[in-house]
């Protein structure tokens, strides 16, 4: 492996660790060697949104997608960008491109799904959310995307019974918890509520 390609491979690692602005600088040191990798770029853009810099991420996005227009994540990225900036439609745009370039992929559909919430759509989301399952039936972001349409279709019971399968794979995950906080309000258990709202923050405080 070149030493270009240890710095990108470096980089993967400190973005899974949470370490964003590591993961920036050492994927910004792979790209002074490859300026047009599209790959690299997707992640430098990943970082940007990760660190809050959601015009920053959308300039990395697009640059990335004018070198590989045909690429699933880009447009994937570029619809959680959208969607950070209240950009509805495109958000929305970009999601559908990235499930019709990609249909195999489930967390395709679950950023579809998420667009979809935002945009009150709620049984089409059901529908997105339903069609990733189909593909990894334990696919975190497609389980929460199914709990929120189906809290906002009124199935509250159907809703809480994913959210229970949801923490139970991961306990881990901020947005679960955050989900499983309006499960417990929706209870009226307003203490386990915040329990889960506090964790969802300690986990994640930009959520």
């Amino acid at each position: 492996m070149s030493m270009s390609g240890e710095h990108l491979q470096h980089a993967y690692l400190l973005f899974n660790q949470q370490r964003y602005g590591d993961a920036e600088r050492a994927v910004r040191t792979h790209l002074n060697g490859d300026p047009q990798d599209a790959d690299a770029m997707h992640l430098l853009g990943v970082t940007q949104l990760a660190l809050g810099r959601v015009a920053e991420a959308r300039d990395t996005a697009q640059g990335a997608l004018g070198l590989a227009p045909a690429d699933a994540d880009l447009h994937d990225l570029l619809a959680r960008i959208e969607l950070h900036a209240e950009e509805w439609a495109k958000a929305e745009e970009h999601a559908q491109r990235a499930v019709e370039l990609d249909p195999g992929r489930s967390t395709h559909h679950a950023t579809l799904a998420m667009v979809l919430i935002s945009r009150n759509k709620a049984e089409r989301a059901l529908a997105a959310a339903d069609a990733g399952l189909a593909l990894d039936p334990e696919d975190i972001g497609c389980l929460n995307m199914r709990t929120q349409a189906l809290a906002r279709m009124g199935r509250k019971e159907e809703a809480d019974r994913t959210i229970e399968k949801t923490l139970q794979l991961d306990p881990e995950d901020p947005f679960t918890h955050a989900n499983t906080g309006w499960a417990m309000l929706r209870r009226g258990e307003q203490v386990r509520a915040l329990d889960h709202f506090r964790e969802a923050l300690r986990r994640d405080p930009m959520n």
